[in-house]
C-alpha cells in the first residue's frame, strides 16, 4: 500500500503526501496511485488530520500520470487506468479538506485533479498543461466537466482540447488556483496559510464541504466513470501507439543530441 515515491507525513494538525520522484519530474506511476488512495482512506478516519496537503518534491509538482512509461504498453493499461479512476473518486469523496501546494510545473492529472483540491497555492514557477489530444488521450480527473464550470468553456477549451500551457498568473486569473506566491518564498507563505486553516474547528470544515460539494458528488462520479470508459478506447487505439512512438523517438533524439555536444 506504500510506495517509496510517496512521502507520507503526519505534523500538527495536517498531513503531507509529497509527489517524491524527482528523477522522473514526479510521473505518478500506478503504485504512487495506489499508495495516494491507501493514505487517503487511512486519513479520513484520523482524528488528528484536519486538512491534507498535496505537494511536490524537488522543481516539478508533477509531470502527471505515468501509464506508458513503466512495463505497460499501449494496449495493456486497462488495470493502470482503473487504478487512477479509483484515486479521483477517492479524491471527490474525501471529505476533509484538501490543499494543492503547485511548487512547479504541473501537468496532466497533476493540473485535472486540482478543482476537486479544496484550495490551491501555485509557486510562481508553476505552469499548467494537460497535453491530451498531443497524445491522443482525452480528459481525465473530471476536468471535462471541472474545467469548463471554474474557467468557462472557451479557456476549458484552449486547455483540454489544444494544449495551452497557462503560467501561474494566468490560471489564477482563470479561476483554477486560489493564490500565486514568489518561488523564494512559496513553502513559507503556504506554511503560514496551512496553520491558519488548521487553527477552525474540523467539524465545521468537514460540514461546509459537504454542504458545498456534497450536491455535485454524484455528478463527479458520473463524469469520471464516462472519461475512464473513453481513456481505455484511447490507450487502446492505434493513435496512441502512434503516438507514444513519436514522443519516443523524438526523446531519443534529444539524448542522442546532448551526448553528442558533450564530445
Amino acid at each position: 500500500m506504500s510506495s517509496k515515491y510517496i512521502s507520507f507525513e503526519i505534523k500538527e494538525g495536517y498531513a503531507v503526501l509529497q509527489f517524491n520522484r524527482p528523477q522522473r519530474k514526479n510521473a505518478i506511476i500506478p503504485e504512487m496511485q495506489v499508495a495516494l488512495t491507501h493514505h487517503l482512506n487511512q486519513l479520513e478516519s484520523d482524528e488528528s488530520v484536519k486538512v491534507v496537503v498535496l505537494t511536490g518534491t524537488g522543481e516539478y509538482y508533477t509531470s502527471g500520470a505515468d501509464f506508458l512509461g513503466g512495463n505497460s504498453m499501449p494496449g495493456d493499461v486497462v488495470e493502470d487506468l482503473q487504478i487512477f479512476k479509483d484515486l479521483v473518486d477517492r479524491l471527490i469523496t474525501f471529505p476533509k479538506p484538501i490543499i494543492a501546494a503547485v511548487n512547479g510545473p504541473a501537468i496532466g492529472m497533476g493540473v485535472t485533479t486540482l478543482p476537486l483540491c479544496d484550495v490551491v497555492y501555485a509557486s510562481s514557477s508553476s505552469t499548467f498543461i494537460t497535453p491530451f489530444s498531443r497524445i491522443a488521450a482525452a480528459p481525465e480527473g473530471c476536468s471535462s466537466y471541472t474545467f469548463s464550470k471554474a474557467m468557462g468553456y472557451a479557456k476549458a477549451n484552449e486547455m483540454l482540447l489544444f494544449n495551452r500551457t497557462l503560467s501561474a498568473q494566468e490560471a489564477y486569473t482563470a479561476g483554477l488556483v486560489t493564490e500565486v506566491f514568489p518561488k523564494e518564498v512559496f513553502k513559507a507563505e503556504v506554511q503560514k496559510r496551512v496553520e491558519e486553516i488548521i487553527d477552525n474547528p474540523i467539524k465545521s470544515m468537514i460540514y461546509g464541504k459537504r454542504l458545498i460539494r456534497g450536491p455535485e458528488i454524484k455528478t463527479l462520479l458520473h463524469v469520471n466513470e464516462v472519461e475512464f470508459k473513453r481513456l481505455i478506447e484511447r490507450f487502446q487505439s492505434e493513435d496512441v501507439v502512434v503516438q507514444a512512438m513519436k514522443f519516443f523517438q523524438k526523446r531519443q533524439k534529444l539524448k542522442e543530441g546532448r551526448m553528442a555536444s558533450k564530445l
